[in-house]
């Protein structure tokens, strides 16, 4: 049993700020939580202090000091809360000296600075500045001296101590996935180009399914700006697992990429791409050879505007947060009329931890193909293919839906949707439980499967620093007739 005896209400009769010339009486009166006419909370007494000097402290008064006092009236029913403002010398911004940097440009870090010489010293421009290059990823350890602050001088200058990471990498590996077989794959390049903080790399990988390589490069700060740009050329020959047809491609890519608000990422890319699609087999019946025009070489244009939103607490092996992303495919065929559609994709990710050692995932991902202009059929290298280690497990890659001699049909539409249970067995060990749904619709050729298929399963992982690995055993709901109602994956990295 609590006894509570609350007395006399004291409310704030009257607020007022002594003292302040660097910014308007107003400003420091919206710096503060404590209203008139709201109950008294010594508590927020602090908070207001902090506050209202951060305010002062950006014009250039990093010495400001605010002390706040408080008279209750006689009969505890009003309080008088007045702030005193002891602002401090002005400071002015000096020179920035930096040690360390052999290959960095003082320029590429000059832009970093949220402060130009002359200007009014803030705490909070400094720190900003720290952490942009901090965030550069080009050092190892960043350490800021402010020479003449603690002997409150007129002017501050600061001495900058970096330490650079080696900018060269070389990276190999090599493994088995699933979804295209036995591995190779390479990459070279280096993280702070001619010093510029720009990133360029070449990089080739070969397997069972083809071969792609492609170089970049990618420029951080758009013409001082926060914009990420992104420049590659690849080449690709890509013949994928139970498909008759293989592509072969040769392209260039322009994105650029902005992050607002923390958690969300805006993008436009560009990409101009030469593509031929080839049949694999020598079959002669086949609904391939009637459509000449699509073997033909095809060049086309496609730009991307997309937006994704991230709150995911880790990216390697994400426990609770949200990712998603919509994108749209604006396609345009140079030459022909093939390529001319709008492709629209949207994948949303949920993870919660509701235990310690158990969390669930779920995803739901859908997709859509408008064709436009003059074009009758969109080519078979463009349309959504389901099955597989990537979306709905237990059956083999492409093959949710096939037609009657048994090749994979692929549709205009997509919807599909996954759910986990990750259960933590210690040692870095994880167990999983699985269902998976997808549905594929507007397909040009008949379907002797149901246009929606289903599966669960059961897992074991094995989690590593880079991502985990893992087998995954996926059983089908309602097999087809002469169809195989089971199938193991193996994958690096979680499917989702």
């Amino acid at each position: 049993t609590l006894e509570i005896e609350e007395k006399v209400q004291t409310l704030v009769a009257s607020v007022e700020v002594i003292g302040v010339t660097a910014i308007s009486v107003q400003e420091a009166y919206n710096a503060l939580r404590m209203r008139e006419g709201e109950p008294f909370r010594r508590y927020m007494m602090q908070s207001d202090e902090n506050g209202l000097s951060a305010v002062i402290s950006k014009q250039g008064y990093p010495h400001v000091k605010v002390t706040g006092e408080v008279g209750i009236s006689e009969d505890r029913t009003k309080a008088r809360v007045t702030y005193y403002v002891d602002e401090g010398p002005l400071v002015k911004m000096g020179h920035v000296y930096y040690m360390g940097n052999f290959k960095t440009k003082k320029r590429i870090l000059q832009r970093e600075f949220e402060m130009a010489p002359g200007e009014p010293f803030s705490l909070h421009k400094l720190l900003q500045s720290q952490r942009s290059i901090r965030n550069m990823g080009i050092f190892n350890s960043v350490r800021f001296r402010a020479i003449g602050l603690k002997e409150k001088r007129e002017e501050v200058h600061l001495l900058v101590d970096l330490e650079e990471k080696k900018p060269y990498f070389i990276q190999a590996g090599g493994g088995y996935e699933t979804n295209k077989g036995f591995y190779l794959h390479a990459k070279a390049g280096d993280s702070n180009l001619f010093g510029t903080n720009k990133d360029a790399w070449i990089a080739g990988e070969v397997s069972q399914i083809g071969y792609r390589s492609e170089l970049g490069i990618t420029e951080p700060r758009l013409f001082g700006t926060r914009i990420a740009t992104t420049f590659g050329l690849y080449s690709e020959r890509r013949e994928a697992f139970n498909q008759d047809f293989g592509t072969r491609s040769l392209g260039s890519s322009l994105g650029f990429s902005r992050t607002w608000l923390r958690h969300t990422t805006a993008g436009l890319d560009f990409r101009f791409e030469q593509r031929e699609q080839f049949v694999r087999d020598s079959i002669e019946d086949t609904a391939y050879i009637e459509d000449e025009d699509m073997f033909k070489p095809r060049s086309m244009l496609v730009t991307t505007p997309s937006i994704r939103y991230d709150t995911r607490d880790s990216f390697i092996r994400p426990r609770k947060g949200i990712l998603s992303s919509l994108s749209v495919d604006i396609s345009k065929g140079i030459h022909n009329s093939l390529d001319d559609f709008l492709k629209y994709r949207y994948d949303v990710r949920l993870y919660t931890t509701p235990l310690d050692r158990l969390t669930f995932a779920l995803l739901g991902r859908a997709g859509s193909i408008d064709p436009f202009g003059l074009t009758e059929r969109i080519p078979d290298d463009q349309l959504f293919y389901l099955g597989g280690t990537s979306d709905v497990r237990g059956f083999r890659e492409n093959m949710l839906r096939i037609d009657p001699d048994g090749s994979p049909v692929g549709g205009l539409s997509m919807l599909g949707g996954s759910a986990e249970a990750r259960i933590d067995l210690g040692r870095n060990v994880e167990f999983t439980l699985f269902y998976d749904v997808g549905h594929a619709s507007n397909t040009y050729v008949e379907s002797v499967s149901n246009g929606t298929r289903s599966s669960v399963g059961l897992g074991l992982r094995y989690i590593t620093p880079i991502g985990p690995i893992g087998f995954l055993y996926g059983i089908k709901l309602a097999p087809e007739e002469g169809e195989s109602p089971r199938r193991l994956h193996f994958s690096i990295g979680y499917t989702f």
